[in-house]
């Protein structure tokens, strides 16, 4: 009786191990993708990694993001860059990354880059080299972090500096752009510019609204009178020159 009793503890027992080597094997599978490197795939002008959002490798509880980790041969050649809110489908969310496994660096660097655009999309930006370049900041949100601040101009929306969060050297915009429909997205801020005395407005890409058609720019909420891009406008010093998008229910 006693042997029966011990055949079936060491049969137990070696299940248990069975087991719990079976499952240190599988984690081990599973975080082995965290010391590989990184693949880096291009898209347009951009060259980016895929990671998780609070964490290297993504997973049902860290969803996959884009981390822009450098330009295309094309994209170097840029003056001015709209950083996308998607590629690949999935949300673009640093512009630039520390592999903090591997202690690897991926530095985005441009010489030829003078004008930026970062929306609402971005969280982090660091490990951005080159020459100086302006950043228009066209996200109303606090949720990001910028880093390397010194080799970068940034532009904020002047009618946002009483916000608490403002805590780098920043400067204000003159031309503010916006969505004319709803609060709830960045705050109804579309995006922002910055002119000198005697240039023209830039042309923004058109917004997109759900179920209706962009009908252009305007001067005031209601729409009634266009704006000629054409025309180059008379802004007072420290003011912002604001254009509202127009639109048709389709």
């Amino acid at each position: 009786m006693k042997r029966k009793a011990s055949k079936i503890f060491i049969g137990v027992m070696c299940y248990i191990v069975f087991t719990i080597v079976c499952f240190f094997c599988t984690v081990l599978v599973f975080r082995c993708g965290i010391f590989k490197d990184l693949e880096v795939k291009t898209d347009g002008f951009f060259k980016y990694v895929i990671v998780g959002e609070n964490s290297r490798v993504p997973n049902l509880r860290n969803k996959a993001v884009v981390a822009i980790v450098g330009f295309t041969w094309s994209g170097e050649q840029q003056e001015i860059i709209d950083i996308p809110r998607e590629i690949d489908g999935k949300p673009v969310r640093r512009i630039g990354y520390d592999d903090q496994f591997r202690h690897d660096v991926y530095t985005v660097y441009s010489q030829n880059l003078k004008k930026i655009y970062i929306h609402d999309n971005i969280r982090y930006i660091n490990n951005f080299e080159g020459g100086k370049v302006d950043v228009m900041l066209c996200s109303a949100n606090n949720d990001f972090s910028i880093y390397d601040s010194d080799i970068m101009n940034i532009y904020f929306y002047k009618s946002m500096t009483d916000r608490e969060f403002i805590t780098m050297t920043v400067s204000y915009a003159n031309i503010v752009y916006m969505n004319n429909y709803t609060p709830e997205i960045n705050e109804g801020y579309y995006r922002l510019d910055n002119i000198e005395m005697g240039e023209k407005v830039p042309e923004p890409p058109s917004p997109e609204r759900s179920g209706y058609e962009f009908t252009g720019w305007f001067t005031e909420p209601e729409c009634i009178n266009a704006w000629n891009f054409d025309v180059s406008p008379n802004i007072e010093e420290n003011t912002e020159f604001r254009l509202y998008a127009g639109w048709r229910a389709v």
